[in-house]
């Protein structure tokens, strides 16, 4: 019977369930001094009383519900490990301070505790947490460990109002967790600030990230343990400054990461970098004076990147690089010192609605500066450039670099330091009004050059007050100027062709231009038809030096300071059903014969004869001949190697790393929706 007691009361007490200390009056039993009671009051049940109950000795226990720490602590290896739940530690603002080994405080299976106010220092790790979930860590001053904070597979935790500082390696540091939030902390002067390791929906939000050696906040999914994936990072409102590498990183396997609404300046490599990352949104940012970029993406396809402020950055605003089906929209990109957007070897993206001035302020030499642009394409097709205004561009305004088939539409470029759209050896691109006409005006240099260029497209354009001739081609063959560009009040030509053959200049207006409306040098084979008006020019309306076989017809070409048409040391030339009355000295002139026409309408001539008359067909006072105008479809000259295409319109775009073009309207509101659904998520 005794035996059978003694089984009773051991089981008895193997299932007790102990009270908690404050429901027996017992607080004073939680409170610790050392590293060892500490732990001890978090994790045993504490002896409170103890006696005989009757003729039995007794002994009671109760829980601790939170433990306070009442001086500073130390230990050589791991201070407190943590294995109960139901159990707070405020630690008063006290010390744990360790000898670079171990954790201040591990946490293992704990979940839904608040641990405030603790000063920890000198560990390996400062707060351990593993399969940990539902933890508050609050107030703590976490400096001068290997890595502040680590969380491993432990969801729904939140990291706030603490200091994390002058950590070795990482100030916190998430891996295989879900849902955690890292808000309102003074993270700095770490090697690394945060770093999200394939985990998902983490909120970063409200903190200031500073001052840290490398990158201020790294998001990967992919280490030695092979491919793994950080899915919707939300890094919102957070002021990230001055730190020795990137503000912001994002790297392969991380798809979906929102950057919103935050501060990020002068770090010291880029402001937000993407490489080989998929479907992110990095949208009303202030971005200013990093070392290199603004904004960097490298092989990375199908972001939104809009409403972004990208100021006095040392390299470009936005790069990118081997990057494809990205839309960029409504940011404000000035004072960079290289370009304000710049593409290479990136395809099928949308630059839309952007702002850009006072880009390319880079003054040293070897950086290709003849080239660079508020926008810049280099070796990059099928983008479409739509809808920006640029102004004020140290050097040009567009310039496409070895590129084609891209559009450039409805745009605003207006007083660059030298080109406002600038198109050098780059072929089947369209300049026109699909969305709006583009307004080329007050450019330094030409309003439009195209160097060594062919099977471009110019539509729509106005092009005005432009230092120099409104659209020259240097070395360019076979472009069409097409329907309703209006090209006037330039400092030099309206259109000027230097040593360029086979283009074809139709239904536009070339007008009041300092010099002469056309202009074509050493250039054959063009043709000038159907042109509204080449008037009010103070050279010539037409002028023809060194060049041969070249078609003039059924041109409006009056009122021009000089000659209306003028054939200087050029043969072959074919001048049919023009009008070209009321100019200065003559209205057709040839200073060497070869040339012939018929069906022109003309007063003074000098050396020139329409076939079978002496002078025109018809003078300036009677009715003229009917005009045969081409359809604008038949006067469209096909690009070679594109099928029967028309000029600029490829037949099979590049590649866009497995993203169609058609799907670039949708990817911004895409991307962008990343942000709410992440926030809805974390406070669900």
């Amino acid at each position: 019977m005794i035996l059978m007691g003694v089984l009773i009361l051991m089981i008895a007490a193997a299932v007790q369930s102990y009270p908690n200390c404050s429901s027996v009056g017992a607080n004073d039993l939680c409170k610790c001094s050392s590293c060892g009671q500490c732990e001890s009051e978090i994790n045993d049940p504490q002896l409170y009383w103890e006696g005989y109950s009757g003729l039995v000795w007794t002994k009671l226990y109760c829980y601790c519900e939170e433990v306070t720490l009442t001086s500073n602590i130390s230990k050589s290896d791991t201070c407190i490990e943590w294995r109960r739940n139901e159990v707070a530690l405020n630690c008063g603002g006290n010390v744990l301070r360790g000898s670079n080994k171990g954790y201040g405080i591990s946490l293992h299976n704990i979940d839904n505790h608040g641990i405030d106010d603790c000063e920890i220092t000198g560990f390996e790790i400062g707060m351990y947490m593993q399969d940990s979930d539902g933890n508050v860590v609050e107030g703590f001053d976490i400096h001068d460990n290997e890595v502040g904070i680590r969380m491993e597979n432990s969801n729904g935790n939140t990291i706030e109002d603490s200091n994390i500082s002058n950590n070795s390696l990482y100030g916190i540091y998430v891996e295989e967790s879900s849902n955690n939030v890292i808000g309102n902390n003074s993270i700095s002067n770490n090697a690394d600030g945060i770093f999200v390791f394939s985990a998902e929906g983490t909120i970063i939000q409200d903190n200031e990230i500073g001052l840290n050696s490398g990158v201020g906040v790294e998001v990967s999914g992919i280490g030695d343990t092979g491919n793994m994936t950080s899915i919707g990072t939300l890094i919102e409102g957070n002021e990230i400054i001055s730190n020795g590498y990137d503000g912001v990183y994002i790297s392969t396997g991380s798809i979906r990461s929102a950057v919103i609404g935050n501060t990020i300046e002068e770090n010291g490599k880029h402001g937000v970098y993407l490489i080989n990352t998929f479907y992110n949104a990095i949208d009303t940012n202030s971005i200013s004076s990093m070392g290199d970029y603004g904004i960097y993406l490298g092989y990375s396809h199908g972001n939104g990147i809009g409403n972004n402020d990208v100021d006095g950055n040392g390299k470009a605003g936005l790069y990118l690089y081997s990057s494809h089906g990205n839309v960029l929209s409504n940011n404000l990109i000035t004072e960079n010192s290289l370009e304000g957007i710049y593409l290479y070897q990136s395809d099928n993206n949308s630059v839309n609605g952007n702002s850009l001035s006072g880009n390319n302020n880079e003054t040293g030499g070897g950086l290709g500066l003849d080239y660079m642009a508020g926008i810049r394409l280099d070796k990059s097709g099928g983008n479409v450039i739509e809808s920006n205004t640029i102004t004020d561009e140290n050097m040009n305004g567009i310039c496409l670099k070895q590129s084609d088939a891209n559009t450039i539409d409805a745009n605003t470029i207006q007083r660059s330091h030298k080109q406002g759209i600038f198109l050098y050896r780059s072929g089947s691109n369209n300049i026109d009004n699909i969305a709006g006409q583009t307004l080329v005006s007050e450019n330094f240099e030409n309003g439009i050059l195209l160097a060594e260029s062919g099977e471009n497209s110019l539509q729509g354009n106005v092009v005005s007050g432009n230092g120099q001739s409104g659209i020259k081609l240097d070395k360019s063959d076979n472009n069409a100027i097409l329907k309703e560009n209006s090209i006037e009040d330039n400092g030099e030509n309206g259109i000027h062709l230097d040593n360029s053959n086979g283009n074809h200049m139709e239904y536009s207006s070339s007008v009041g231009n300092e010099k002469n409306g056309v202009y074509l040098r050493g250039s054959s084979n063009n043709q000038i038809a159907c042109m509204s008006s080449i008037g009010g020019n103070e050279g010539n309306g037409v002028l023809i030096e060194l060049g041969h076989g070249n078609v003039i017809s059924a041109n409006d070409i009056d009122d021009n300071g000089v000659n209306g048409i003028y054939l200087t040391s050029s043969q072959g030339n074919q001048l049919e059903q023009n009008s070209v009355c009321n100019n200065g000295e003559y209205d057709i002139r040839q200073s060497t014969p070869g040339s012939s026409g018929d069906e022109n309408q003309c007063g003074s001539v000098n050396k020139w004869n329409d076939d079978g008359e002496e002078g025109c067909t018809s003078s300036c006072g009677a009715a003229p001949a009917p005009k045969v105008m081409q359809e604008k479809s038949d006067a469209l000259p096909l690009a070679t190697g594109s099928g029967n295409a028309p000029i600029g319109l490829a037949t099979s775009p590049p590649s866009t790393g497995g993203i169609p073009p058609l799907e670039l309207v949708g990817i911004l509101a895409g991307v962008l929706s990343i942000y709410l659904v992440i926030k809805i998520k974390n406070r669900l």
